[in-house]
């Protein structure tokens, strides 16, 4: 009898010791109990078998063991042993190689342990296994393949994922199935095929203009999702008129654009300042009625009209993008903050579906708002009602105040105006009370916060109350970044006092960080440079003949901080 306890070479010999019609129904007893009572025993036998064909076993028989061994070692096991990977991914490949095909026949294998293999196994693990299956003409599961797909995408290897999709293809599989496509956007947007890091977008474009070539020339046909990744390629590498071509070349196929499409025209147009195709995507998604139904793409199409209505210094933002709002949006929670009037053009609406805007719409039209009325009044009353409804838990208004951006408009606009200084301090105690576990409705400050307090401080001569608010930074463990030391610089800049400037400078360095262009901009604002030239010599002697040279020839700006 074959016993549990016996090692690889005494399974072989008690193998040949039996009479020949004895040894399978030996081995079927053998495996069965050892898969019952110890799988380990069982993968040394099945290696036997499949090694050195002691016994000679049916192959659908190696094929079942298999799997059920890599699912006990593999399936749903998140880190299986070395040994368990080798061992499974050593007996799958060797089970390959068995394969005796006449010309034109392909061989079947355990497609869950091969899965399994490539779901655990290393990068030259599978190459290996997939070279091995591929030369030895083994049917592979098209979602198999896909998987393989996708981890050698991951390697970075290009030849070898061509031909896995060429593979999938050979199946008969559907090429424009959603599986197929993600697979291929993976592929068309990996970053990792150029040898040298350092290409430019466009280098790194006609690698994946090439990658695009030969997957229709292996019979991928793409649909929206891919042609969405085709055209961000375009748009990444600043090819603008090859995306909006791409974009005809889909709707000409007959395919839908959806939101993503229109989002990545919209990047194109925000790139390149670009109103008609803004215009193109107003015109296409309202006709399909993406408009109305996609928040996300309504709130991308805000953005890029503020960027590029600020581009040509136009003013009136928040009317312009109010416009296009009440189009779209529910005017409700507008109208509760007192940003526009109650029943605007309401009968206009009555014919019309808008939605209900998310609270990232909402976040940029409150702080496009601040900074259209930003020296305005009105924007104290503005706050006492966002935070009254923050307070309350208003769905959408109070996710505004989750993150810092809508708290620090305030307290840049506050800051502008000496006796709005108590309102932007008052804004950034109600974000201490979150931290202090008082009120759990606003963020708490970030770094950008402090500085831009600090920044509203130096700026109207109150030096000692910045400082202050830089100790109150670090009690809090918060680090100055460098915006916080050049708005100091810029302070004290603007005040003339050389010395306050200069010891900046010489805390930052001690913190390691450099003077930047902004950091010099701020001391070129000096009227002494002389006397501005002797106190660095004094403090800054080592980066005195860099700094000299990095202002000559430069122009004072005429501009205040």
């Amino acid at each position: 009898m074959i016993g549990l306890n016996m090692n690889r070479e005494a399974i072989v010999l008690r193998w040949l010791s039996l009479h020949p019609r004895k040894r399978l129904k030996t081995w079927q007893r053998f495996m069965l109990l050892a898969l019952q009572r110890s799988p380990e025993r069982a993968f040394r036998a099945l290696d036997v078998a499949i090694s050195r064909s002691v016994p000679r076993v049916p192959r659908y028989l190696l094929e079942d063991c298999l799997n059920h061994l890599a699912a006990v070692y593999l399936e749903g096991v998140e880190a299986p042993s070395r040994s368990s990977v080798d061992m499974t991914h050593r007996l799958v490949c060797d089970l390959a190689k068995k394969s005796r095909l006449k010309d034109g026949q392909t061989s079947s294998m355990p497609q869950r342990a091969v899965y399994l293999v490539l779901s655990h196994c290393n990068n030259d693990q599978a190459e290996i296994l997939y070279k091995v299956l591929h030369k030895e003409r083994i049917f592979i599961y098209p979602m198999t393949l896909l998987h393989l797909l996708s981890k050698f995408i991951d390697m970075g290897n290009t030849s070898l994922s061509l031909q896995v999709l060429q593979d999938v293809s050979s199946t008969g599989f559907n090429m424009s199935a959603d599986s197929v496509q993600s697979g291929c956007v993976k592929l068309i947007r990996a970053r990792i095929w150029l040898e040298d890091r350092n290409s430019s977008p466009k280098d790194l474009y006609k690698m994946q203009t090439y990658i695009l070539a030969q997957m229709v020339q292996i019979g991928v046909r793409p649909a929206i999702k891919l042609y969405n990744a085709i055209i961000l390629n375009a748009v990444d590498a600043y090819e603008y008129g090859s995306a909006l071509r791409f974009y005809e070349s889909a709707v000409e196929t007959g395919l839908k654009p959806d939101a993503t499409t229109y989002g990545i025209l919209l990047k194109a147009a925000n790139l390149s300042l670009d109103y008609g195709i803004v215009n193109m995507v107003f015109r296409d998604a309202e006709a399909d009625g993406t408009l109305h139904s996609d928040s996300r793409l309504i709130c991308d199409l805000l953005y890029v009209t503020l960027k590029l209505e600020e581009s040509t210094a136009q003013p009136f933002l928040f009317d312009r993008l109010l416009q296009i709002y009440r189009k779209y949006c529910d005017p409700g929670i507008l109208e509760d903050l007192g940003l526009c009037e109650v029943n605007f053009n309401a009968s206009e609406s009555l014919d019309r579906s808008v939605i209900s805007p998310s609270s990232r719409i909402i976040a940029l039209m409150i702080m496009v708002y601040i900074k259209q009325y930003r020296y305005s009044d009105r924007l104290a009353q503005l706050y006492h009602q966002y935070r009254f409804y923050v307070e309350q838990g208003h769905p959408k208004i109070a996710a505004t105040a989750e993150t810092d951006h809508v708290a620090n408009a305030f307290i840049m606009a506050f800051g502008r105006r000496p006796e709005n200084l108590n309102i932007a301090t008052s804004v950034v105690r109600d974000m201490l009370k979150t931290e202090s576990g008082l009120n759990r409705k606003f963020a708490t400050p970030t770094v950008q916060t402090w500085s831009i307090l600090l920044l509203a401080y130096i700026r109207n001569n109150q030096a000692r109350a910045a400082e202050k608010i830089l100790a109150m930074m670090r009690e809090r463990h918060l680090e100055p970044n460098q915006v916080t030391w050049n708005s100091l610089t810029s302070g004290y800049s603007a005040m003339q006092d050389i010395y306050k400037a200069v010891d900046v400078v010489k805390r930052m360095e001690a913190e390691s960080f450099e003077m930047d262009s902004y950091t010099l901009k701020a001391l070129g604002r000096f009227r002494n440079r002389t006397r501005l030239l002797k106190v660095l010599k004094e403090t800054l002697k080592d980066e005195l003949e860099a700094d000299e040279e990095s202002w000559e020839g430069t122009e004072r700006p005429l501009t205040g901080c």
